[in-house]
């Protein structure tokens, strides 16, 4: 899994009354949080997506939920707090004043939850997130993490090739389309796990305007799920593989598939990553 190292701990527990005190006031002490991203695999993509890049960018934003330690109880009525790193170097600050959140007092402990990126739509009751990858038109907006920032949503790498009966044929402003997976859900960040829609859809993937690769967020699918990938020209040729039943899409990894173009039929080769 591609994680990152974020430094705060699970718990975190009151300051003295001396901590406390900034400039001789007695002023509550604003969490801050540095985190960073895991290092990118060898041989992957090099498209900028939080799925692959080591880096932050400047001004974006996760999500902090504090909860009364051991409980699912939101601490102090407030259930969303917005950080940002304005630099994008990994110092996440509050976004305003309502959104900022305090070590707790009086010997008061609170669980920290944290994730990317930050909703809006959050729900307060469950604390689901929503999870939707059916547009693929900007994947940092889709690339679902949380602490320790760990990606719950998995990557797909299609390159599409031809052999020597398909040299012919012209890539350029060709569509993909993914068949067999979700599109849409919801992530608890209590019980951490991906809740699914029972029915599969159609992802039509980013393919680059040569039609030869495409990079998208899916979401993880169970091996056997009947996966299979279209590309169709630009003048109207179909080209539908079978991904092999024994291949999952797991959450965390990178999947890497090639698929060759042949005469009256195409297929696919995978690799995978963690």
């Amino acid at each position: 899994l591609l994680t990152a190292i974020m430094m705060l701990t699970g718990v975190l527990t009151a300051c003295s009354d001396q901590e406390n005190e900034q400039d001789g006031a007695n002023e509550r002490t604003a969490l801050s949080i540095n985190a960073g991203i895991g290092v990118i695999p060898a041989g992957t993509s090099s498209a900028t997506t939080r799925a692959t890049d080591a880096s932050w960018q400047a001004n974006d934003a996760i999500g902090i939920v504090m909860l009364d330690a051991g409980t699912n109880t939101v601490t102090e009525g407030k259930t969303n707090y917005r950080y940002i790193t304005i630099t994008g170097n990994g110092s996440f600050t509050p976004d305003g004043k309502e959104h900022t959140a305090y070590y707790p007092t009086a010997g008061a402990q609170v669980d920290v939850l944290a994730y990317y990126p930050y909703t809006i739509t959050i729900s307060a009751g469950s604390l689901n997130i929503p999870v939707d990858v059916s547009d693929q038109s900007n994947l940092a907006a889709i690339d679902l993490m949380t602490l320790m920032f760990t990606h719950r949503l998995c990557k797909l790498v299609l390159k599409v090739v031809k052999d020597e009966t398909t040299s012919d044929v012209t890539l350029t402003g060709a569509t993909a389309i993914l068949a067999g997976t979700a599109t849409t859900g919801n992530w608890n960040l209590i019980t951490e796990k991906l809740s699914m829609e029972r029915e599969a859809r159609d992802l039509t993937l980013p393919l680059s305007a040569d039609g030869t690769i495409a990079t998208a967020i899916v979401m993880p699918t169970q091996a056997g799920d009947g996966k299979s990938i279209t590309v169709t020209t630009a003048d109207g040729k179909s080209y539908t593989a079978t991904i092999a039943a024994n291949l999952a899409l797991a959450a965390g990894t990178v999947n890497t598939y090639t698929m060759t173009l042949h005469r009256n039929q195409a297929s696919i080769t995978a690799g995978i990553t963690a």
